[in-house]
């Protein structure tokens, strides 16, 4: 997810040792935006693919890969490298799974950075025994945990992109950012998943996405929506997020759609409107049904729709997992973090101008609530 990195699987006392540190401090702040260099879109290049060091305390950087088999299997996995940890940092392969009618499973292992490890001729990035290859076209997982395993191959609708550079800045004197490179905007994957001992063959559809920055979420987002519509034919995927007050509070967004030939629309441009707020058992709210529209004047597509949520297969809250002590550690760096998983279905029209066609399916949504601010 896109979305922020989990911080699941950084250890509770390297949180507790960042909270021996000033907070970072205030720094001349300007309107979060892009770096403008280049053609406004750009291909991701192989370069982009692999790790970019960072020594900054706040350095984190993660490749997140959404699937959805057509049968209804739904997984999360992130591959994590982080400086947070103040002496060593760590890395770590996080995956949420859930099975059809059935709640998520989640799993963390830890690693140290030493277990990260990258081949450019390949295309590989790993962590310990698992790792992900991204050769042209070509796109391989392997997963190899105690509780998981996964084996998946898959071909690529389109290449990879990027807005510009694919680097956000969050003040004016550009020392703290968020690259963000899209490397699958659809891949069609086959394969195996074996999750707790329990073996699925795994057919459908991936999106994988990637993140480098210096900066703690909460430092420039309160609040992340993100839905995946994986069509016989074609591919809508959006992210948005809201940043803060002090860098503009507006809603920055990357919107993709795909069909069988390549990629059919790019853009940092959509309106989205959310709503069907509901609350879960701890009082936290989240949406469930997002609308939006995107494309204009000289683009190949104009694309509008509804995505509606429905089961709730996961709610991913790191604070729950901590005692008292350690809670208020963790909300001093990470505010309140809650992540939800929606199973939902998609009502979208793509408007070519000669011709519009209207698509419907199954979805999923993610709405990341980082603070208690309004959305």
């Amino acid at each position: 997810m896109a979305g922020p990195a989990n911080p699941r699987p950084l250890a509770v006392a390297a949180l507790v040792a960042l909270a021996c540190l000033a907070l970072p401090s205030p720094r001349a702040l300007a309107d979060m935006g892009p770096v403008r260099s280049g053609a406004k879109v750009q291909k991701a290049t192989d370069a982009d693919w692999l790790r970019h060091p960072d020594k900054h305390k706040y350095y984190t950087e993660s490749w997140t890969m959404a699937a959805r088999s057509t049968d209804g299997h739904i997984v999360y996995l992130n591959f994590l490298y982080s400086n947070l940890g103040v002496f060593a940092g760590s890395t770590a392969v996080n995956v949420s799974y859930s099975r059809p009618g059935k709640s998520s499973i989640h799993h963390a292992f830890e690693h140290s950075t030493g277990e990260f490890a990258q081949d450019p001729k390949i295309g590989r990035i790993g962590i310990g025994a698992s790792w992900i290859a991204l050769k042209g076209r070509d796109f391989v997982v392997k997963v190899k945990e105690d509780k998981l395993k996964m084996d998946l191959q898959g071909t690529l609708w389109a290449d990879g992109v990027k807005i510009y550079k694919g680097r956000l800045n969050l003040d004016s004197d550009s020392q703290r950012y968020v690259d963000i490179f899209y490397h699958v905007p659809r891949a069609s994957v086959t394969g195996t998943a074996e999750i707790d001992g329990q073996k699925y063959e795994f057919n459908g559809d991936a999106y994988l996405d990637h993140m480098a920055q210096n900066a703690l979420g909460t430092d420039y987002a309160t609040h992340w929506w993100v839905a995946r519509f994986f069509h016989n034919d074609y591919s809508v995927v959006f992210i948005t997020f809201k940043t803060r007050k002090e860098l503009g509070g507006k809603r920055i967004a990357r919107i993709m759609v795909t069909g069988k030939d390549g990629l059919l629309l790019f853009s940092d441009s959509m309106s989205l409107s959310t709503d069907k707020r509901k609350s879960d058992p701890k009082g936290h709210e989240y949406d469930t049904r997002y609308k939006f529209k995107a494309g204009g004047k000289g683009d190949a597509v104009r694309v509008s729709g509804t995505i509606t949520g429905g089961r709730l297969h996961d709610r991913d809250a790191l604070l729950d997992q901590m005692n008292v002590a350690q809670q208020q550690v963790v909300k001093i760096f990470a505010g309140n973090p809650v992540v939800y998983r929606l199973e939902a279905e998609a009502e979208v029209e793509l408007d070519f101008g000669a011709e519009k066609r209207t698509l419907s399916g199954p979805a999923f949504i993610e709405s990341v609530v980082l603070t208690g601010d309004e959305p």
